[in-house]
């Protein structure tokens, strides 16, 4: 295992000069694209890392898994999936177009931005005030990691222009699939998207909820 995941890496540092950190948001752009690490925890708990599988990064898009299983396992299946389908999309992460032209008005599904955004809208629906320190909680009990934090210059940066984000939740809004503050849902949304986590924590260790 150890050998082959050493390879893996090998053969995937030059493909790091074919792409760019990204830059929409801004605080992203000090991260160094040239790092890769991977990492498997195996049933029996032994542990194979190869490259930067250390280094902590913000999470992003990963967050919409943690925040989806907790939705699940708190909210349940049938609450959760009256707001957000469970349909593939060809769009961009980001779209907005599907909103527009579905019959439901409903989020295709929970892995892309607007239906993530929904997903938190429920959780903040729920637990108010409580909704991000009950989803930190949830990460650090998943990643087995008790003192995991969002990265507050990334989050400020987040959302000093998540201008798409905010549309994606008031349009939801206008069609009633969001009904509590947005301001409030995209705070969540991008403290738990600027998490700060590495690649042997996101192993998911556990799925027991705190």
């Amino acid at each position: 295992m150890q050998a082959f995941l050493d390879q893996c890496v090998e053969s995937a540092k030059p493909l790091t000069e074919k792409g760019n950190v990204a830059t929409y948001i801004p605080e992203l752009l000090r991260w160094t694209k040239d790092h890769v690490g991977v990492c498997v925890v195996t049933a029996d708990g032994h542990v194979f890392g190869s490259g930067q599988f250390e280094e902590r990064f913000t999470i992003q898009s990963i967050s919409k898994i943690i925040t989806l299983l907790f939705a699940l396992e708190n909210l349940g299946h049938e609450k959760v999936f009256s707001r957000i389908g469970v349909e593939q999309t060809s769009d961009a992460f980001n779209s907005i177009i599907k909103l527009e032209t579905t019959v439901s008005g409903k989020p295709l599904n929970p892995l892309i931005n607007a239906g993530a955004i929904a997903t938190v809208s429920l959780i903040t629906e729920t637990h108010g005030a409580h909704a991000f320190s009950r989803l930190l909680d949830f990460a650090r009990a998943v990643t087995c990691s008790p003192h995991l934090k969002y990265d507050e210059s990334v989050y400020e940066s987040e959302w000093r222009t998540g201008d798409i984000n905010r549309a994606l939740a008031y349009f939801q809004k206008g069609k009633g699939n969001i009904t509590t503050s947005v301001d409030e849902i995209l705070e969540n949304y991008f403290k738990m998207c600027s998490i700060l986590s590495n690649c042997y924590e996101l192993n998911f260790r556990s799925i027991e909820s705190p």
